[in-house]
């Protein structure tokens, strides 16, 4: 089985989800299919196994994903861990309807026990309990959308730990759907810009006006210079 070493979770979980999106059905078998994370504290870090055999072609998301920063006891802060590029990016793939494929729903929650045990190992916090929440759109006869959230919590900050994965072919329209499904968390990239005031403003009128020339006064009738 292959390894592929990355330097964060959020890195590892995007090269397994973009490995099933890019292979675009899914193909492994039910009986089969396990994502699971191995622990560890040297300095490759903990890792996911991806593991199963597929119904045809090759097992294309088999393999150790490793992130070097997934050590165990770590104590990584839960709210930058559970926002790191990667962690937000669904699955987008198609369930075959041939008897015992492995369904959405199961990469889904084989991918949602898998990230809940990496954060459990290497954060600070500690888990409330998970929620799925499957969306089906207009005019589809099943979900398209297989979502399961858990809260984290520490002391002092907070995350989501999302999973998503896309069922393509139950899509009720050949239109592609909005991405990305989970809202990303963007962070303010602006400078902040102070200014100071070293001088305050001249409040005179003549020189603001015209330079300190003569100015005609129509209530007076009257030229008014400096």
């Amino acid at each position: 089985m292959a390894d592929y070493y990355h330097k964060t979770l959020g890195e590892a979980r995007q090269a397994i989800v973009s490995a099933f999106t890019a292979f675009g059905q899914l193909t492994y078998t039910s009986a089969t299919l396990a994502i699971v994370w191995t622990p560890g504290a040297t300095a490759n870090g903990g890792h996911f196994d991806v593991s199963g055999d597929v119904l045809f072609g090759s097992q294309y998301a088999n393999g150790s994903y490793w992130a070097a920063e997934g050590k165990t006891g770590a104590a990584l802060a839960i709210g930058r861990v559970s926002r790191e590029v990667g962690l937000g990016i669904e699955a987008r793939v198609e369930q075959l309807a041939t008897i015992g494929a492995a369904t959405a729903l199961q990469l889904m929650t084989a991918l949602a026990d898998a990230l809940d045990d990496a954060l459990a190992d290497v954060c600070d916090g500690s888990a409330d309990t998970p929620v799925a929440i499957p969306t089906t759109l207009s005019g589809a006869g099943n979900p398209v959308i297989r979502r399961r959230i858990t809260p984290w919590a520490s002391t002092n900050d907070e995350g989501l730990a999302v999973t998503t994965v896309v069922v393509t072919n139950e899509l009720p329209a050949t239109s592609a759907l909005s991405e990305p499904i989970v809202q990303a968390y963007l962070p303010n990239t602006q400078p902040i810009v102070q200014n100071i005031i070293q001088q305050g403003p001249r409040y005179d009128i003549d020189q603001a006006i015209n330079g300190g020339g003569s100015i005609w006064s129509i209530s007076s009738r009257q030229l008014t210079s400096e």
